[in-house]
């Protein structure tokens, strides 16, 4: 987890929380990713089960928002510190058994538009992960086994309107972590978790006039 402190200190950083993304949430997100992967569908009584590790340390229960082609919106926590997050996995390689590599976006209030990816690695200090959208290069930094994005609301609004956001990262061991993240349905579940948390302040998405939620 996370390894000392990091410089220079960007707006989106997780500082002075009592729990973390890249902790109690990220172990969350993580067990309903495995599932979304296997299945591209939650259920919620299937989601409970996979995140008893760590709803056991008195957390409360996420609460699904819907399915969205290839991602998936939910919402955890309640009052001021309900945060509201938009998650999708990269295709796992064939027989890994590794949990796969995760992009989530989150609304909290007054910190909105944290985008987080998670490869299975631990980033080489001072590490510079990129994610590039189209012709877009956005910066990361990291810390642990996290990427954060730098700009988060610029960040979002190129996930809004790409196909692909491909993170690339220098591992420990010097080679390079590449994982292609599917962006479709995000402009709908991004709506989703800005509903559930108008008090974020996040960037609007554009509206459609067919929804991508699964039935």
């Amino acid at each position: 987890m996370p390894h000392g402190a990091f410089e220079p200190v960007p707006a989106q950083a997780p500082l002075d929380r009592t729990v973390e993304p890249a902790g109690e949430m990220l172990a969350i997100m993580r067990g309903q990713a495995y599932f979304h992967a296997m299945n591209q569908r939650i259920s919620l009584a299937l989601l409970v089960a996979l995140t008893a590790p760590a709803l056991a340390f008195g957390a409360t229960q996420p609460k699904s928002l819907g399915v969205f082609q290839k991602w998936t919106a939910a919402t955890y926590g309640t009052g001021a510190s309900e945060a509201c997050y938009a998650f999708t996995t990269a295709p796992a390689a064939k027989g890994s058994k590794a949990a796969p590599a995760m992009l989530t976006v989150t609304e909290r209030a007054g910190d909105p538009d944290e985008i987080s990816v998670s490869q299975g690695v631990n980033y080489a200090k001072d590490a510079k992960p990129t994610v590039k959208v189209g012709g877009q290069t956005l910066p990361f930094f990291t810390k642990g086994d996290t990427a954060y994005a730098l700009h988060g609301n610029a960040t979002t609004k190129a996930f809004l309107g790409g196909s692909n956001a491909i993170a690339t990262s220098p591992a420990p061991d010097g080679k390079s972590v590449t994982d292609t993240f599917s962006l479709t349905g995000f402009s709908d579940a991004y709506k989703a978790i800005q509903k559930a948390c108008p008090q974020a302040k996040a960037t609007k998405a554009p509206s459609s006039k067919k929804s991508s939620k699964k039935k």
